[in-house]
């Protein structure tokens, strides 16, 4: 058995996607998306602050790396340019 054994993992690129891009996302068990903003990331984890319609109330929801088939992600850092993760739900 080898001492070393190497493994494939899920990891978000931060140059595709960074703090202050415009998201909307939708998790296959939601019937709407929501629109926010990337407010943390990290290799396993995307933060998304969006507004939840109550008053001035702010809410967040987290996107794992591991998770992504699950989720319809689209995103832009400008709006001039809007990508989309449908190549990862395959």
């Amino acid at each position: 058995m080898p001492l070393i054994t190497e493994i494939t993992q899920k990891v978000f690129n931060s140059e595709t996607i960074d703090r202050g891009s415009l998201v909307y996302a939708r998790h296959q068990s939601w019937e709407e998306g929501k629109g926010g903003f990337v407010t943390a990331i990290s290799e396993k984890e995307i933060s998304i602050q969006y507004y939840s319609g109550i008053g001035s109330i702010k809410n967040h929801f987290t996107i794992s790396s591991e998770d992504i088939g699950q989720w319809e992600i689209r995103w832009s850092k400008d709006l001039l340019l809007i990508e989309d993760n449908m190549e990862e739900r395959i």
